[in-house]
């Protein structure tokens, strides 16, 4: 059994704080999708990316299910891991991020 430590959800921000990071770029939307091997980490797909946006917790997956719209707010640079590719070349993984609202769920 894992010795899980207990933590709290983020408290979802406003409609009108989630509209102002949207259009002032601090904020950014996108569809998630979980990971069916390992539910601590998600991808954030947002269009105009090319790469997708990483969540390594389920904490900060704040609630969201598989293929929610969701808004994010990306961590500061310097926390993001590093991943090595196959070629030995270390280079920063996606973007790390924690999740601000569902939006709703994309059908």
């Amino acid at each position: 059994m894992r010795n899980a430590k207990p933590f709290s959800f983020w408290h979802h921000y406003s409609h009108e704080q989630v509209e102002e990071g949207l259009k002032n770029f601090t904020l950014l939307e996108g569809v998630i999708w979980k990971n069916e091997r390992n539910p601590d980490i998600a991808y954030v797909s947002i269009e105009g990316l090319k790469i997708d946006v990483i969540i390594n917790s389920v904490q900060d997956q704040n609630r969201a299910f598989d293929r929610d719209k969701v808004v994010i707010e990306l961590n500061d640079p310097d926390t993001w891991t590093r991943q090595e590719r196959s070629s030995g070349i270390s280079n920063l993984a996606p973007v790390e991020t924690r999740l601000i609202d569902t939006l709703y769920k994309d059908e």
